[in-house]
């Protein structure tokens, strides 16, 4: 076909940052949007480990990530949400949660010993 010219593309793992011991996407597709990382805290390693987020004027998708030992129990809290979960010993990740705008969201081992990590989206698209 005249004009027509033939392209290669290379794939690779997504971009990561380290959070909560463990790489977590740079980018997240949540509710049919695109959304980037914009923020992130991550704990010393210690029983009941915490980190909060600074609030932001906007609404963002948040992500937990945590690496412990033993048994762990995670929780989640912004005002009018919250999550939690349970994973063994090495690494575990909560994502598709949400931050209301003006909010400080905290990510908080309950129960374990570990790092734990929490990542702000805001929109990309």
């Amino acid at each position: 076909m005249p004009g027509l010219q033939p392209a290669f593309g290379v794939y690779g793992p997504p971009p990561s940052e380290w959070v909560g011991g463990q790489r977590v996407p740079e980018y997240v597709e949540e509710p049919g949007h695109t959304w980037t990382q914009e923020a992130g805290m991550s704990s010393d390693p210690e029983p009941h480990a915490q980190a909060r987020l600074f609030p932001a004027s906007n609404g963002r998708v948040v992500a937990v990530a945590c690496t412990a030992e033993g048994a762990t129990q995670v929780r989640y809290r912004a005002p009018g949400t919250s999550d939690g979960g349970s994973s063994g010993p090495g690494s575990g990740h909560m994502g598709g949660l949400w931050a209301p705008a003006g909010s400080t969201p905290v990510a908080q081992l309950v129960r374990g010993t570990g790092r734990i990590g929490i990542v702000a989206c805001t929109p990309d698209d």
